[in-house]
C-alpha cells in the first residue's frame, strides 16, 4: 500500500543538514498540499516514488527547494512499471529560471544491479551496520485523516534506520504474514522486533523520503511503500535507483532538461526516450495515458499495441479558464481503496451473476486487483485507477467462474483529481465463449443525465431519503487488509447503504467534498453500531436493487478510526460515453482483424 507521510518518534532537522532535500507540493500559490518528499541529483532533476507523481497535475505540482517554489517541466515514470509501483522511482524535472541560489544534489548509491532477483543487495550485508538514516517530510502519524485537509502541516524529520533484504520478510512472518524479499527499512534490527523493543515503535513513512547513507554520504533508495497492522510498527519498503529503468529514465530527464535550456524559444518539443513513459505541458496534438489536461478521445492500451515497447506521447494543454467547480477538490488528496470489508454480508456469486473480478495473472486466480461489472457483452467497468499499472498480457477477467483476457483497457483520457470520478473499461476476447453459446449476464446502468458538473443533478435525486442501494464487491476482511500477499482470500460482499454528494463532508473538519459517496449509515448519529460496518473495494458496484440498476463504481476513500464514506463514480459523464463508444468498436473489429498493428485501437477509436 501506499505511505501516508506519517512518522513516530522522529528528529526535526533543517533542511540545510540535507541541502538536497525538497517538498513536492499540488498548489501554485501556497506550500499546502504536501504530497511527497524529492530529492535533488542533478541540478533540475528530482527523484521520488514513481507511484507519488503519477496522478499528479503537472500544471498544479510545484517543488519546493531551498524556500524557492519550482516549476514542474516533466514527469518521468518507468514504462514497464513493477508491481504497484514497489521499485519504481520517478524523476521530476524542473526549470530553473527562478531559482537564484546553488543546487546541491545528492550522490546516487553506486552500487550495481546485477541480477533482478535482489540478491545484489543481499551481499551488501546492509542490515550489519547502522549507517543510514530516513529523511523527509512527515507529519505525526494519527494526527490526520488519510483525506488530508490543505492546511495539514508537516516537517522535515530524520530517523536512524536498520536496512536490509529479509527485514519486511522475517518481521511479517513474525505476525503471520507473508513476507516479501525486497529492499526494507525499520526503527529497530529484526532481533529487537521480536523482543518487542521500544525502539521498534519508531516509524519514518514519507513517501519518497530519502534512504540516505550518512558513511558513504549517497542515496540508497526512496520511500515506495509500506504496510500497516493495529499491534506493530512495520517495515518500509524502497526502491534503490540503480535499475536499467532509472538509468535509461535518468537518461531521458537530462535529453529534456538539456534541450529545455538551449531551446526556449524553439516549440517545445522532446525527444522521449524509448522506454520512459513522460508526462509533459508542451503544444502536442496527441493524448497521453497520463496527463491530466487532455481534452481527446479515450486513451486505448491494447495488448497487441506493444505499449511497453514505445513512449507515451504527449498532448497540448487546456487549462485555460478552468472552473473550480468542486468545493476543495482540486487541492485534495483522493486515496485508493485497500479492498476490504468490516461487517459486510458474505454472498455467492450467483446473486449478482454480472460481477466479476480482475486477477493480475493469466492463469491464477490470484492476486486479486479490483471488481469488475459486465455492462454489455465482452465489456467491464471498473474503477479507472484500478488499471493504469497493470499489464494487459498478464491481466484475467473471471466472470462466471471463467478466465477472460483482455484485448484492451480504456481510461477517460481527461481524468479528474486522481481519478476520483473516473471510470475504466475492459473490454475482452469472448469469442470462445460466443461460440459455445453462453449467455452474457449484464447489468442495465443508470439512465439518469448528468445535467451539470457540480453534481446538482444527483443532489435532485435525494438518494439519501431511501436505503435502496447496496455495495457489492470482493474484499479480505479488516484484519489483513493492510498487507495483501499474493495469495491474500478475497471473497464477495454485499452491504446496504445510504447515498448522497453531502456524506463526504461530515467529517470534513474545515474541508468537504461534495461528491457522491456512500456509506452504511447516514451519519446523523456517528455513534450508531452500523456506522461501524464498512465495504470499500477498487470497482465495487453500488446497485440500486430496487430500480435493479448500476449506480456507479467506488473509486476511493479515507481512514480514519471510526471508517468514512466511500466516493464513487456515476457512468453518465461524456467521458463515460466516448470510452464506451471506444469499447464497442474494439468488440466490434475484432470479430474482422486478426492480428491488429500497433496502434490500431488507437486510431480507430480516434474516428469516433
Amino acid at each position: 500500500m501506499t505511505l501516508f507521510n506519517h512518522e513516530v518518534q522522529t528528529h526535526p532537522v533543517t533542511q540545510a543538514a540535507y541541502p538536497w532535500i525538497a517538498a513536492v507540493v499540488h498548489t501554485t500559490t501556497g506550500v499546502l498540499p504536501f504530497v511527497c518528499t524529492a530529492s535533488l541529483i542533478e541540478k533540475g532533476i528530482f527523484i521520488t516514488a514513481a507511484r507519488c507523481i503519477y496522478k499528479l497535475k503537472i500544471v498544479q505540482t510545484r517543488v519546493l527547494y531551498k524556500d524557492t517554489k519550482l516549476t514542474v517541466k516533466v514527469f518521468v515514470i518507468p514504462s514497464p512499471p513493477t508491481k504497484q509501483m514497489f521499485d519504481d522511482v520517478g524523476l521530476i524535472v524542473v526549470t530553473d529560471e527562478n531559482f537564484k541560489g546553488a543546487w546541491t544534489p545528492v550522490k546516487l548509491f553506486s552500487g550495481k544491479r546485477t541480477d533482478n532477483e535482489f540478491d545484489w543487495f543481499f551481499k551488501l550485508r546492509t542490515q550489519r551496520t547502522s549507517d543510514h538514516k530516513v529523511v523527509g517530510y512527515a507529519h505525526a502519524k494519527h494526527t490526520y485523516d488519510a483525506i488530508l485537509p490543505p492546511a495539514t502541516p508537516t516537517r522535515l524529520t530524520e530517523l536512524p534506520v536498520t536496512v536490509g533484504i529479509a527485514m519486511c520478510k522475517q518481521i511479517f512472518a513474525n505476525i503471520k504474514i507473508n513476507g516479501f524479499y525486497v529492499p526494507c527499512y525499520s526503527g529497530c534490527t529484526i532481533a529487537e522486533f521480536i523482543k518487542h523493543d521500544p525502539k521498534c515503535e519508531r516509524y519514518h513513512g514519507s513517501l519518497g523520503g530519502a534512504v540516505y547513507n550518512f558513511k558513504t554520504k549517497e542515496l540508497l533508495g526512496v520511500a515506495t511503500w509500506g504496510a500497516a497492522n493495529s499491534r506493530r510498527t512495520l517495515p518500509v519498503g524502497f526502491a534503490v535507483p540503480n535499475s536499467d529503468n532509472f538509468k535509461k529514465d535518468l537518461a531521458c530527464a537530462r535529453k529534456i532538461n538539456i534541450f529545455d535550456k538551449i531551446a526556449r524559444t524553439l516549440p517545445e518539443e522532446v525527444i522521449l526516450n524509448q522506454k520512459s513513459m513522460v508526462k509533459v505541458i508542451p503544444n502536442y496534438d496527441e493524448p497521453t495515458m497520463l496527463d491530466n489536461d487532455i481534452d481527446q478521445d479515450a486513451v486505448v492500451l491494447g495488448a497487441r499495441l506493444e505499449d511497453d515497447q514505445q513512449s507515451t506521447t504527449t498532448t497540448k494543454s487546456n487549462n485555460k479558464n478552468v472552473p473550480q467547480i468542486i468545493k476543495h477538490v482540486n487541492q485534495s488528496i483522493f486515496p485508493a481503496l485497500d479492498n476490504y470489508h468490516d461487517g459486510a454480508s458474505l454472498i455467492s456469486e450467483t446473486k449478482y451473476p454480472w460481477i466479476a473480478r480482475i486477477v493480475h495473472s493469466k492463469s491464477a486466480d490470484y492476486p486479486f486487483i479490483c471488481t469488475a461489472s459486465c455492462i454489455d457483452n465482452q465489456i467491464f467497468i471498473t474503477a479507472a485507477r484500478c488499471i493504469p499499472m497493470l499489464k494487459i498480457e498478464f491481466t484475467s477477467v473471471i466472470y462466471k467462474k471463467q478466465r477472460f483476457h483482455p484485448i484492451a483497457f480504456l481510461i477517460p483520457s481527461s481524468p479528474t483529481k486522481q481519478m476520483y470520478d473516473d471510470i475504466g473499461i475492459i473490454v475482452v476476447d469472448g469469442r470462445e465463449f460466443d461460440r459455445k453459446k453462453r449467455h452474457w449476464v449484464i447489468v442495465k446502468l443508470f439512465e439518469g443525465n448528468r445535467t451539470d458538473t457540480t453534481y446538482q443533478w444527483l443532489a435532485e435525486l435525494q438518494l439519501y431519503k431511501s436505503m435502496q442501494h447496496v455495495a457489492i464487491g470482493y474484499a479480505s476482511h479488516k484484519n489483513f487488509a493492510k498487507v495483501h500477499t499474493a495469495r491474500t482470500r478475497f471473497q464477495l460482499y454485499e452491504m446496504k447503504v445510504h447515498v448522497g454528494i453531502t456524506l463526504c463532508t461530515v467529517y470534513g473538519r474545515k474541508i468537504g467534498y461534495y461528491v457522491p459517496c456512500y456509506h452504511a449509515c447516514d451519519l446523523t448519529k456517528p455513534s450508531d453500531p452500523k456506522c461501524k460496518k464498512y465495504l470499500g473495494t477498487e470497482g465495487a458496484a453500488l446497485f440500486n436493487f430496487k430500480s435493479n440498476k448500476l449506480l456507479g463504481v467506488a473509486t476511493w476513500g479515507g481512514k480514519k478510526v471510526t471508517e468514512l464514506p466511500v466516493g464513487f463514480s456515476v457512468p453518465n459523464s461524456e467521458n463515460f460515453f466516448q470510452d464506451l463508444d471506444c469499447a464497442r468498436k474494439i468488440r466490434a473489429d475484432l470479430l474482422t482483424t486478426r492480428n491488429p498493428p500497433k496502434d490500431h485501437y488507437k486510431k480507430l477509436c480516434r474516428k469516433l
